[in-house]
């Protein structure tokens, strides 16, 4: 029997050459089609349909590209809504934080929020010296730093002077910060500076920024009586400096004399039953020159006994040298 001719091109690659006999000796063309599709027709290796499945691979390349381009053409939409959307929350942000910001920076006596804001012992010793000046037993510093009175109608003791000053300060129309200056070369005690001026979006005003810088050392090397050490504490400076900020008083730095501004700050001493201070500018004694310079204050007692004033003196002391700048501390050397 003839066999009928295959196309070639089919059989190629499909069948090796045992199997090609075979189907060319026995089967016709529909049989040997039969017979490349019949289960178990085939080797392990043989795959006739290799030009369908590399089709296949090839068409899911390409689909697959597709999909690629489609989501890179996605995120970069993503992107840029997502950046207009920060854009406008920026800008909304900002039109509307100003009133915030106005109440968040307000005049009043606050804790510096800087590197040089007073740590937590130091914010509590402060607190507590000036909650015995004034009596307010109620006043804190709350959360953004803030000194606030509380209830003023709740009062133990104190002095009406300390109170009214502090008054002044919280509901004036400056901001007072409280800095930390410890071991400070320049800052003898305590020191007043204008540090920065804000501004109240709020109200489209500026707010004076005054810094009460406070040297912690310092008082630390203070030597005296207990009552000396309590009539010159870090309360006391504080209510010293607001004098200068809030009522503008000066210190009498030209003559060995005390100054308007620690004349209102004596009255508090009286008040609270303290030795007043005589001189604003200690004086500097050379002990061993030129190593120790010893500074000395000197505060008085004034009372009343059988109908005699009596006065008591006590003395502050100090390392001259160690305590802030030479010129902020000299009255006279003896």
């Amino acid at each position: 029997m003839e066999p009928r001719s295959l196309p070639l091109a089919v059989l190629k690659g499909l069948i090796d050459g045992a199997t090609l006999a075979t189907a060319l000796g026995t089967k016709s063309e529909a049989q040997a089609e039969y017979f490349f599709r019949e289960p178990g027709g085939f080797r392990r290796d043989f795959t006739p349909y290799r030009a369908s499945t590399d089709r296949s691979k090839e068409e899911e390349v390409r689909r697959r590209g597709q999909i690629d381009m489609r989501l890179k053409i996605i995120r970069r939409l993503c992107g840029r809504v997502l950046f207009a959307l920060a854009t406008l929350c920026a800008i909304s942000s900002l039109a509307g934080a100003a009133p915030d910001d106005s109440m968040r920076i307000h005049t009043g006596l606050r804790n510096y929020d800087g590197a040089r804001r007073l740590r937590e012992k130091q914010l509590q010793k402060a607190l507590e010296s000036l909650r015995h000046k004034t009596g307010f037993l109620d006043m804190r510093f709350d959360e953004a730093g803030y000194l606030t009175l509380g209830d003023r109608n709740r009062v133990a003791g104190g002095s009406g002077v300390a109170r009214e000053l502090l008054i002044s300060a919280v509901d004036g129309d400056k901001i007072f910060e409280l800095e930390a200056h410890d071991s400070s070369p320049s800052v003898a005690f305590a020191r007043l500076t204008v540090k920065t001026i804000y501004t109240n979006f709020g109200a489209g005003a500026r707010i004076v920024g005054m810094a009460i810088q406070l040297d912690f050392t310092d008082f630390a090397m203070l030597r005296g009586e207990r009552e000396a050490l309590m009539a010159f504490d870090i309360g006391f400076a504080i209510l010293h400096e607001l004098s200068h900020g809030v009522l503008g008083l000066k210190d009498d730095i030209a003559r060995r004399r005390l100054g308007e501004c620690d004349e209102r700050i004596n009255l508090i001493r009286r008040d609270l039953g303290l030795p007043e201070r005589r001189y604003y500018l200690p004086a500097i004694s050379l002990i061993l020159p030129p190593l120790v310079e010893e500074a000395e204050l000197i505060f008085a007692l004034v009372r009343w006994k059988d109908g005699r004033e009596k006065t008591k003196m006590f003395y502050l002391r100090w390392d001259a040298k160690s305590v802030g700048p030479r010129e902020s501390q000299t009255a006279k050397t003896r």
